[in-house]
C-alpha cells in the first residue's frame, strides 16, 4: 500500500523550470542553493484511492484493529510514511463524541459538528469504537444541487420563460407578459481630450418597461438578475387576463 500511495511523480515540474532565467542572468551569484530563484516548487501527488478503498472495506471492524493493520505496513517512524498517515482523518472522523444521543465530530469550524455536515464518509463510533459508514453525510454536490433547486423555486415564483424573447413576471402579486430585446452594442468614437483625441465607447440607453429605468450595456451584468439573460431589457409589458392565467397555470 505504501508504494502505491507514495511512489507517484510529483506535480509542478513545468512550473519548477521558472528559475532558469534567474540562473542565466548576470544578477545570479556564483554560488547559490538549489532552491534559489524558484518562484514555484513541486508538490506531492499521492494516490489516495487505495487507502480510501481499504478503509471502506474495513467498515464494521474495531477502529483500533484497523489502525494497527495500517501501521503494520506504514511505519510512522518514516517522515514520508507519517505524511500518508496524516491523510487518514480526511476519510475517517476519529475523535467523535456522543451528546444527547447524537454523534458529533470535529471540523475546522466547530469541535461539535453533526454527522450530516462532516466531510468524512466514515466515522468511529464513540461508544463501541467500531468503524461505521456516515449514512447521514450530505456531500457538497448534494448541498449544491439542493441550493440550486431552492433558487430555481424562488425564481419560478416570480418569473416564467415562455420563449426566446417572451417571459412572464410577477410584480406585487400581478402577472405580466414581458417582451424582451437586446441592448445595442457600444460604438467606438474619437473624442477630443486636452488638445488630443482619445477613443471612447458610447452606450445607447434604452427604457426598460419592467424596472422603469434607463439601462445600457455599460453595466455588463444588466438583465441577468431580472431576466436571467445578460444584455436584455423589456420593451413592453401588459397584464395577463384570466384566460391567459388559466393557460399558464398561474393565479
Amino acid at each position: 500500500m505504501f508504494k502505491v500511495i507514495v511512489e507517484r511523480p510529483r506535480r509542478g515540474g513545468s512550473w519548477a523550470k521558472s528559475a532558469r532565467p534567474f540562473w542565466s542572468s548576470e544578477d545570479a551569484p556564483v554560488k547559490m542553493g538549489i532552491k534559489r530563484g524558484h518562484r514555484n516548487r513541486k508538490w506531492l501527488n499521492e494516490h489516495l484511492g487505495p487507502l480510501r478503498k481499504f478503509l471502506a472495506r474495513r467498515v464494521g471492524r474495531l477502529w483500533d484493529a484497523v489502525y494497527s493493520e495500517i501501521c503494520a505496513v506504514i511505519d510512522n517512524r518514516s517522515t514520508v510514511k507519517q505524511h500518508v498517515l496524516s491523510h487518514i482523518p480526511d476519510f475517517v472522523a476519529i475523535k467523535t463524541r456522543l451528546l444527547d444521543g447524537k454523534v458529533y465530530g470535529p471540523t475546522w469550524s466547530s469541535p461539535l459538528t453533526p454527522l450530516r455536515d462532516l466531510p468524512q464518509a466514515l466515522y468511529v463510533d464513540p461508544v463501541s469504537g467500531v468503524l461505521r459508514r456516515n449514512e447521514e453525510r450530505v456531500t457538497s454536490g448534494q448541498r449544491h444541487r439542493a441550493q440550486q433547486k431552492r433558487y430555481q423555486e424562488e425564481i419560478d415564483k416570480r418569473r416564467r420563460v415562455i420563449g426566446p424573447a417572451e417571459q412572464l413576471h410577477r410584480i406585487d402579486g400581478v402577472w405580466y407578459f414581458v417582451k424582451l430585446a437586446m441592448l445595442p452594442e457600444g460604438r467606438r468614437e474619437m473624442r477630443p481630450v486636452q488638445g488630443g483625441h482619445r477613443e471612447a465607447i458610447l452606450y445607447e440607453k434604452r427604457w426598460d418597461a419592467l424596472c422603469r429605468a434607463d439601462v445600457c450595456l455599460k453595466n455588463r451584468y444588466v438583465g441577468e438578475d431580472l431576466y436571467g439573460r445578460r444584455g436584455f431589457y423589456a420593451i413592453a409589458k401588459r397584464q395577463l387576463n384570466a384566460r391567459e392565467l388559466r393557460k399558464f397555470g398561474l393565479k
